[in-house]
């Protein structure tokens, strides 16, 4: 998959999915964030490309919510994208 080469580490996916690095600040995720959100609204693709549009809009804004969270992100960074998963303990604000 797109997501998944071995030789990148885990933790590299929230990250790639915003276009990008690790070491990037709050005000580079936001505004990654906010070009890719518009880059990828349903509202912005015919019919046909809607449910890879919706997907990738969702997986932008779980990267949002993880990265723009300093707390969460420390966790991502350092246990990995399980301890951000839903129900993990870090998962909880």
């Amino acid at each position: 998959g797109m997501f998944g080469t071995s030789d990148e580490p885990e933790q590299d996916n929230l990250y790639r999915s915003l276009g990008l690095g690790r070491t990037a600040g709050r005000s580079e995720i936001a505004s990654a964030y906010r070009r890719m959100a518009r880059l990828y609204h349903v509202d912005r693709h015919p019919e046909a490309d809607r449910e890879h549009a919706a997907r990738r809009w969702a997986e932008i804004s779980g990267a949002h919510e993880v990265l723009n969270d300093p707390r969460r992100r420390f966790l991502y960074d350092t246990l990995g994208p399980a301890a951000v998963a839903p129900g993990a303990l870090g998962a909880q604000t």
